[in-house]
């Protein structure tokens, strides 16, 4: 009778952990009306993919990256059930060690990324880079070379993409960092200042701006995040990286920013306040 409780209450356990949890949060997550005019954005951030080097050797270093890939995948498609967004746009940390990844390594952790985050083609995919992806984050550097890889997978770390009537400016916040910078970061911090500079000729001052970065903006250097917020002139900001969310104001002159900081969507950030975020 006692091992007969047991499995009943193992099977519950399961149940619950992997099916019973996802269908409440499916339930009863609250999803902002939208137009045809309006414009839905799915966001994700710090999923952080794990990689090969800090996971257990062997089969169960490949159960604990499989388990991992599952709960993403399992997330993910919830939320694409609930929402069709016009774009989604992930925050950056979008591998675990993205930046210490061999190429090889790289292309298999973004095969992995390809099949967690799939989407319509029609769905235009926005990717941040984050410290874990081409580094910025302690000692770690940011060099010409991972950048240019992570621009060669997921597009350039600086842009400016158009969306209906909104233009999402996405900048390389990473190396705006307040620390002193290394000898081969600074040709990726001329190119993003450079980039920063013809924001305001390159924006279209009819359309609502949006920008997002992964790090907060408070963690820009000063004199630079106010050139920034000036030249964008953002309503909003969405940046991640704290793994935790937050909604932070900031006022620079005559602009006022309203940033939202998301929470990591991944269980393994020794977080249990996992989340995503829609914006309309």
């Amino acid at each position: 009778a006692n091992l007969k409780l047991s499995v009943v209450a193992f099977i519950v356990a399961i149940a619950i952990g992997e099916l019973g949890c996802f269908l409440w949060a499916y339930l009863t997550w609250r999803v902002p009306a939208s137009s045809e005019d309006s414009l839905g954005l799915l966001l994700v951030s710090d999923s952080q993919i794990q990689g090969f080097r800090n996971e257990p050797p062997g089969i169960v270093g490949y159960i604990t990256r499989l388990d991992a890939d599952w709960y993403l995948w399992k997330v993910f498609r919830l939320m694409i059930s609930v929402f069709s967004p016009d774009a989604v746009i992930h925050l950056g940390d979008i591998f675990d060690e993205g930046n210490i990844a061999t190429d090889e390594e790289f292309v298999q952790y973004k095969a992995r990324h390809d099949r967690i985050f799939s989407v319509p083609l029609r769905v235009p995919k926005i990717h941040v880079a984050g410290d874990n992806d081409i580094g910025g984050e302690g000692m770690d550097r940011i060099t010409k070379r991972l950048v240019s890889r992570f621009s060669h997978h997921f597009g350039s770390v600086n842009d400016v993409i158009e969306l209906k009537s909104y233009q999402i400016v996405k900048v390389n916040s990473l190396i705006l960092q307040s620390r002193p910078l290394r000898q081969e970061e600074w040709s990726v911090y001329n190119k993003t200042s450079t980039f920063i500079e013809e924001l305001p000729s390159r924006l279209n001052r009819n359309k609502s701006s949006i920008l997002i970065g992964h790090i907060l903006l408070y963690m820009i250097e000063s004199k630079t995040a106010i050139k920034l917020i000036k030249s964008v002139q953002p309503k909003y900001a969405f940046s991640g990286h704290i793994h935790k969310s937050a909604t932070i104001y900031h006022r620079r002159g005559s602009v006022t920013v309203t940033e939202y900081v998301l929470p990591t969507c991944s269980y393994r950030m020794g977080t249990n306040r996992m989340g995503a975020a829609i914006a309309v």
